[in-house]
């Protein structure tokens, strides 16, 4: 027997001694208090019934006792009298009175830290998300600044713990040691990031540093002067070239130059701009003390006033909330979910994807996410309640995709000797260095002529060369939030002698690219589906059974080869794999095929009709 049933057989004694007429043991708030308690726990469904039994009855004894009450108004009570904070009491316990003005209603203790820890986990997630993507538009700064700073303020804070007194200053650009351009350490700073963020401790001693930074990004060298003194006599020493020179590098050696005083104003700027952007990542950070949860919210809940009917009954449709011993199965947003209880843990099931969620895990590790097609759904767990979040980013994943696919496919275009591709990656240098960089570029590269190259190159290492600088495009204009692109698009289009129309094509293919525009439709098992000629995309679900998309009066068939790669054959072209993204090139159009988990999408940018 565990400690879970002994208190439910004791809330049962209670109960009968109540109705017998005698005071239990602790009196009468006891009761409530230990039937508040068992309303909220982590009960397997076989004593989860029979507590509801039990509970019946203490509620059918506190109605007739109320309708005894009304009906003999002057009559003695037969036991002992109760005092009126008693009934009160005994009245809440059985109909708990909603919050004024608000709509919710007060409920068990566990009840409101479940629900307030569930929104706390989501928050978390998307805060180690936000991280993650600010990071890689960080990572496309020239020279670093921002992750520098930021770098620079992590270990003055972590010092800081330490009680180390000696400060970190801000390092120069490139530094060797610190490998920002490394994928693997910029994804540990980042979450280093989010840590810091969640703890308050921590948080304060980030900002601190920050602050620091600010203040003194380096320091003053006070021996700069007689530095200098020392170079300029040097100069001046009757000593062969060569003698001189190496006197020169012995004083620089022992003497290090002084950083610019101009990259401390850079250093304040960047410093207050990673200080804002976490401020303000922190103002959406949902409380940590337990609340109010909203009446009809979680399934299965024991408390009739947040008790949710039905899973589709819920407000936001794309959350569900579950208390796991109240049921073992639902259908929710098109999939069947049920669970278990595996000793500690709980075992879910969505359609085929199963996952066992720890709950003793920290709250970063115990967030698991499944993908039953063609879903994408993030599972949180706090106690006995689970929370199902169904992911409205792959929609937007698959809406920039398809923005992406269309960049490509005007940087295929052979018009003009791929004046398009060219133009990009034109434009690609302007964006990281400036305009300045038309003077010194050296053009010759980016001729009609040596567009030859692109001419006799396969399909897919075209797609392949292409995408990879459509993506270096995408993140250089996010970095700079779109300011002057079309200026330095249109610079270098004038440089290269490229039409203005094509430069105002590519132009709108950046703008869908980096910032959206396009969307793409979800997927439906059909059969044939027609690929519009507007411009818009078609899509289906596909499992092992192949899918076909009417295009142009013929079909394009998806299906697996031996291997099992998805791979997209239209009549007359050769069969190319699908991965996420592709672009295929045909007289006077191009297909845009995109792929993400079970869903493919379809679409065609047509060439311009030729002046």
């Amino acid at each position: 027997m565990n400690a879970w049933q002994e208190l439910v057989d004791l809330f049962d004694y209670k109960l009968g001694d109540l109705e017998a007429g005698r005071t239990p043991k602790g009196g009468r708030h006891s009761v409530a208090e230990l039937r508040e308690e068992l309303l909220s726990a982590p009960l397997d469904p076989n004593l989860h019934r029979r507590l509801m039994k039990v509970d019946r009855r203490y509620r059918a004894m506190l109605r007739e006792k109320r309708e005894g009450a009304l009906a003999e108004p002057g009559a003695a009570p037969q036991q002992a009298p109760t005092s009126l904070a008693s009934i009160l009491n005994d009245l809440a316990a059985v109909q708990p009175r909603p919050s004024a003005w608000s709509g919710e209603a007060p409920l068990g203790k566990a009840e409101s830290e479940a629900w307030t820890d569930l929104l706390r986990q989501e928050w978390e997630a998307g805060l180690r998300r936000a991280l993650q993507e600010q990071g890689k538009v960080w990572q496309e700064e020239r020279g670093h600044l921002s992750l520098r700073v930021l770098y620079t303020a992590l270990e003055n804070a972590e010092r800081a713990g330490r009680a180390v007194r000696e400060w970190m200053h801000v390092p120069g650009a490139y530094d060797r040691l610190l490998s920002l351009h490394d994928a693997e350490v910029l994804q540990r700073m980042m979450l280093t990031v989010a840590d810091a963020l969640v703890s308050e401790t921590a948080w304060r001693r980030l900002r601190a540093a920050l602050s620091q930074v600010r203040e003194e990004p380096f320091p003053r060298k006070e021996n700069e002067g007689v530095m200098q003194a020392l170079l300029e006599a040097a100069q001046g020493e009757n000593v062969s070239p060569l003698a001189r020179q190496e006197l020169l590098e012995a004083l620089r050696s022992q003497y290090r130059a002084p950083r610019d005083p101009l990259e401390r104003a850079a250093i304040r700027d960047a410093a207050q701009a990673v200080l804002s952007l976490l401020d303000a990542l922190l103002a959406d950070a949902p409380t940590t003390a337990p609340g109010a949860v909203p009446e009809g919210s979680i399934l299965y809940s024991a408390s009739p006033r947040t008790a949710l009917a039905s899973p589709d009954g819920a407000k936001d449709p794309h959350r569900l909330v579950i208390f796991l011993p109240g049921g073992t199965e639902t259908r929710w947003q098109g999939m069947h979910a049920r669970w278990q209880q595996i000793g500690g843990h709980w075992q879910l099931l969505l359609d085929r994807e199963v996952a066992l969620i720890r709950p003793k895990l920290p709250a970063a590790e115990r967030m698991v996410v499944m993908h039953p097609e063609p879903h994408r759904v993030e599972v949180y767990l706090s106690g006995s309640y689970l929370m199902l979040v169904l992911d409205r980013r792959m929609d937007e994943d698959m809406n920039m995709r398809a923005g992406l696919a269309h960049l490509i496919a005007v940087m295929m275009n052979p018009e003009e000797a791929y004046a398009a591709l060219r133009l990009s990656r034109l434009t690609a240098q302007v964006l990281r260095h400036g305009q300045g960089v038309l003077e010194d570029h050296d053009l010759e590269g980016l001729t009609p002529d040596s567009a030859d190259k692109f001419l006799l190159a396969s399909g897919e290492a075209l797609l392949a060369f292409c995408r990879k600088g459509a993506e270096t495009l995408v993140s250089r204009i996010r970095a700079r939030n779109g300011e002057n692109t079309e200026a330095d698009l249109r610079a270098a289009g004038a440089a290269l002698g490229v039409d203005p129309e094509i430069t105002s094509r590519l132009r709108h293919a950046l703008q869908l690219a980096a910032f959206g525009g396009i969307t793409v439709p979800p997927g439906e098992w059909r059969a044939l589906p027609d690929v519009p000629s507007d411009g818009n995309f078609a899509s289906a679900l596909i499992g092992e059974e192949p899918v076909s998309f009417r295009l142009e009066g013929r079909a394009m068939t998806l299906r697996k080869d031996y291997r099992g790669q998805l791979m997209a054959v239209l009549p007359g072209y050769p069969a190319q794999e699908l991965h996420d993204v592709l672009v295929l090139r045909m007289p006077t159009m191009s297909v845009l095929v995109l792929k993400q988990g079970a869903q493919v999408s379809v679409g065609t940018v047509v060439d311009p009709t030729p002046n």
